[in-house]
């Protein structure tokens, strides 16, 4: 079992000599070393480095194959839509249809004879309703708008950043967007291949208020 998780050249090391990331593998080892049908695993990447991080998810995708259901949890989306074949979201202990993405704490202030919602890190961005008050909102990445970077005199309005990640979501691209904190825009693939955009790429981010949904 020790070989099947790539660790087999440590059979006789010492157990508090290993990495976080090979601990979590032997401990996976360990379980497969019971022939179980079915296994659970709670956050099984989670504070590993990224050489453990693939070597792990490789050794669940080797469980699926051989016939071992797994069940996971875990915050990483994009993990799930790489070993999952069914997903569950859960926000709060309840079940939810789509993922909740972007969630984040606002304080809703008047502004120009309108509202705007302030992030806590000093973004802003315009709301169709009060009254002043903080609140805990959603953001959903299908509907945030990303555009290419153009000159002042001509972008428009939004959040400047650049593309830090991208990763493959099944039929979709998740774009993970720094503009001081991060933000995840979900794109659908055929769309990414018409407009594509590479890691580093300058963006303008911007949150239309259908993309807002109120959690509090």
């Amino acid at each position: 079992m020790l070989d099947r998780v790539g660790m087999g050249a440590f059979a006789p090391a010492r157990a508090d000599h290993l990495s976080g990331g090979e601990t979590q593998r032997v401990a996976m080892a360990r379980a497969l070393a019971c022939a179980p049908q079915v296994i659970l695993l709670d956050e099984p990447t989670a504070n590993v480095d990224v050489e453990n991080h693939a070597a792990i998810e490789g050794i669940i995708q080797d469980m699926r194959k051989s016939g071992t259901s797994v069940i996971l949890t875990t915050h990483d989306a994009g993990q799930a839509a790489r070993l999952a074949d069914e997903r569950i979201h859960l926000f709060e202990g309840r079940v939810t249809e789509d993922p909740l993405g972007n969630v984040l704490t606002i304080q809703i202030v008047q502004q120009n004879g309108g509202f705007v919602g302030r992030l806590a890190d000093g973004l802003e961005m315009p709301l169709d309703r009060g009254p002043e008050r903080t609140a805990r909102v959603s953001l959903n990445p299908r509907l945030l708008s990303l555009v290419a970077w153009e000159p002042q005199d001509s972008k428009p309005s939004g959040w400047d950043g650049r593309v830090v990640e991208l990763a493959s979501e099944g039929n979709d691209v998740r774009l993970k967007v720094d503009v001081g904190r991060p933000f995840s825009v979900l794109w659908p693939r055929d769309r990414f291949q018409t407009q594509p955009l590479g890691l580093g790429d300058r963006v303008r981010l911007s949150a239309p208020p259908q993309a807002l949904e109120f959690l509090s």
